[in-house]
Parts: C-alpha cells; structure tokens; sequence
C-alpha cells in the first residue's frame, strides 16, 4: 500500500493542458454565435437578481439558470468533454439533474430576498463576478487568446459559480417546507463541481500547463531531427503502447482535415501514456492486495 503515496492527482488526469485549452478553442468554434444569447441571458440574470422581485425575479432567475445547465450537460460534457474524459457522462448527469431541479425550483413559488445584508451582497459578488468577470479574467492572467473564453451559461465553471451566487440570494416562504428542502437539494451539485474543477486546474497548473504557448513535448520530439522519439518513449512507459502507437498513427490523419473532438482526443501525448503506465501499475497493485 505504500505505492500509493507516490502518485499524484496528475497521474490519474486524461488530458493535458493543451489538449484541455484546445477543446475550449473547437467548442467556442462549433457553438458559434450562440456566445450573444448567453451573454444577454446572463445580464438578464444579473438584472434579474438586482430588481428582487419576490415572485417573477425568483421564478425568472431559475428558469433561466435551468436552460444554463442543461445546456452545458448536452452540448459541453456530452458532446465535448466526454472525448476526452470518460467521468464527462457522469458530470452530463449531475448537470441535467441540477437543471431539472431549477426547474422544480422556478415552480415552487421561491422569493429572492430583498434586504441587502453580508449575505445578499455575496450572493450578487458571485453572480456578478461570473457572469462578467471570470470569463476573461483566465485569458488575462495566463495570456490565453479569446478564442478559449468560457462564457457563462455556455461552461461548467462560471455557470457553477453564478448558480452558488443565485442560491444565497434565494429564500423560501415560511410555510413552505417543500421548497425549503429543494433548495437545500440545489446546494451540492455546484458546490461539488467547484471542486472538481479547482483540483482539476491546480493538476493543470502543477503540470506546467499554464505558463503560456509553448512547444508540447509531442512537437519536439516528433519535430525535425526528432521523428519516432515520442512512439519510442511512449512504448517505453506503458504496457498499453500498441494501442497507444495506433492510435498516434490513425491521428496522423487529423492534419489533413478540420480539427475536430475526435482529432482532439486521438493523439494521445506522452503525459498520458506515462499516465496510463501509472493507472496500470495501480490495477496491478490493487489485483495483488485483494488476493
């Protein structure tokens, strides 16, 4: 057991960095223009939040932020993200789920509050800061073209947020005990994408991900002078190298033809493979512990 202090979070991710800021960069492409109606259902959201009105500003914003999520659930995870990510179909699940639940939400007669407390001021922070903030605030910081934006409404990440900035400003009448408890039931599923994405951008950043537009490890060793290093370190690190070499050799088609998720996922880099060696190491070591 004592294996398994020696690995890490990046041993168990699918992806690298740049395949991750890739699939932003084709997502935005293949959802284009509907970026103008998730900005203009995001301001309506905030403006929503702002007028407080007790019965058709509580039903608006849930009815609303319902649509945000089931839309991230089929065209982001299902569609997108689950090229590269097996758990994407579970995260498809919990999103639906959450955009269901708003929608019970929408009907059962919630209020926003109207007082202005350390509450209310954070619930609108949040929201605020979702909708017009975090989606550029990553392009600035890291040096990211705007091409890899993740608006809200359209990705998990500022969708989550602004639905936890939404939440502190819900409350339920008094008699109502149902939509008391279906409020709580909207807490965990955005509090618990929060934290997925935070550790899956912590691994991202601890791979070296997020130092700017740098060649990968595939383009230098695949380069001039270089050709088949890659294939050899990849058959060198993982039993699984076969199926790992055909699928680099079947990707070759991908530079003859528009990228596409498919293309995205194909190719897998030499993080990966040596991510797979470690994932079999793990099966191997937990086959023996059982026996």
């Amino acid at each position: 057991m004592s294996e398994w202090w020696s690995y890490r979070p990046s041993d168990f991710l699918l992806f690298s960095a740049r395949t991750w800021h890739r699939l932003f960069e084709l997502y935005n492409a293949g959802i284009w223009p509907a970026h103008f109606f998730a900005v203009a259902l995001g301001l309506a959201l905030v403006l929503a939040a702002l007028k407080a009105r007790p019965g058709p500003g509580a039903r608006s914003c849930c009815a609303l932020l319902a649509v945000c999520w089931l839309w991230v659930a089929w065209a982001f995870h299902l569609q997108r993200y689950a090229a590269i990510n097996w758990a994407a179909t579970w995260f498809a699940a919990a999103f639906a789920i959450e955009g269901v639940l708003l929608l019970c939400a929408a009907a059962a007669g919630l209020e926003l509050r109207e007082a202005r407390g350390s509450r209310e001021r954070l619930g609108l922070g949040l929201l605020l800061f979702a909708v017009l903030i975090q989606p550029w605030l990553s392009l600035l910081l890291l040096g990211r073209p705007w091409r890899e934006a993740g608006l809200f409404g359209l990705v998990p990440d500022p969708t989550a947020l602004g639905t936890l900035g939404l939440l502190l400003l819900l409350r339920a009448p008094p008699p109502a005990r149902l939509a008391r408890g279906l409020v709580l039931l909207l807490w965990p599923i955005p509090l618990l994408w929060c934290l997925i994405a935070a550790l899956t951008l912590w691994t991202l950043h601890a791979q070296g991900g997020f130092q700017g537009a740098l060649p990968s490890v595939n383009s230098v060793a695949d380069g001039p002078g270089g050709s088949g290093l890659s294939s050899r370190i990849c058959e060198s690190v993982t039993p699984s190298a076969p199926a790992c070499l055909l699928a680099r050799h079947q990707a070759s088609s991908c530079s003859k033809s528009p990228p596409n998720a498919r293309c995205l996922s194909s190719s897998p880099t030499i993080e990966q493979c040596a991510a797979l060696a470690r994932s079999s190491s793990v099966r191997v070591a937990m086959r023996s512990h059982s026996r």
